[in-house]
């Protein structure tokens, strides 16, 4: 179990690393202080702590106005679409974070909703990890509207033809995107659609 006492003792940490520790509310405590307290801090990661919804609020809370993080990785922590509605609101005002990671969450075609929303306001985020979230043609479709990232996973979600139709489109005159990864998804032929657009992409850059 993290000990919360010691977080406070160094206020110029760069980067702080609480992956897979013992009980997610002590994590999310632990990290709602170091992100409070330290100026400096530009990497958290809280990867594998079983967090969730409801913990992972007072973290959102205090990244409103954080000026300095950069980077939170928050892969494997049983987040679903109302802990993205959370971070969602954080990604509508914060221009300082710029490459958040929810690899393997619950975020679903709601929680997508969230944060597509929030992506055509934010001119400045750059990197957005959202592979394995159970995500299927809906939230695909959301993503047509978003014309801001540079790098964006979609692996293994659960997206169709359908979905693969929506992306094809979406993306077919995006001049930002750099990196796309679309594999191991439902329908085979989005991860050639993901290698066209990466084809065309590399052909712009």
């Amino acid at each position: 179990m993290i000990d919360i006492s010691l977080i406070r003792i160094k206020k110029t940490l760069v980067e702080l690393d609480l992956r897979r520790n013992i009980g997610g509310i002590y994590v999310a405590i632990g990290a709602e202080i170091e992100i409070r307290n330290n100026k400096s801090l530009t990497t958290l990661q809280l990867d594998g702590n079983d967090i969730g919804d409801k913990r992972v609020y007072p973290i959102a809370n205090r990244l409103q106005n954080n000026k300095t993080l950069r980077k939170l990785s928050l892969r494997y922590n049983e987040i679903c679409h109302k802990g993205a509605f959370r971070l969602a609101a954080v990604l509508r005002n914060n221009t300082t974070l710029i490459n958040p990671d929810l690899f393997g969450n619950h975020i679903e075609d709601k929680g997508m909703k969230y944060f597509a929303g929030a992506l055509k306001n934010n001119m400045t985020l750059i990197k957005f990890d959202l592979g394995y979230n159970a995500i299927r043609d809906e939230g695909a479709y959301r993503l047509f509207f978003v014309q801001t990232l540079r790098t964006l996973n979609l692996k293994g979600n659960q997206i169709s033809k359908i979905g693969s139709l929506h992306l094809a489109f979406g993306f077919h005159d995006n001049t930002t995107l750099m990196k796309l990864n679309l594999r191991k998804n439902m329908d085979a032929y989005l991860t050639v659609i993901g290698e066209i657009i990466q084809l065309r992409i590399d052909k712009v850059f």
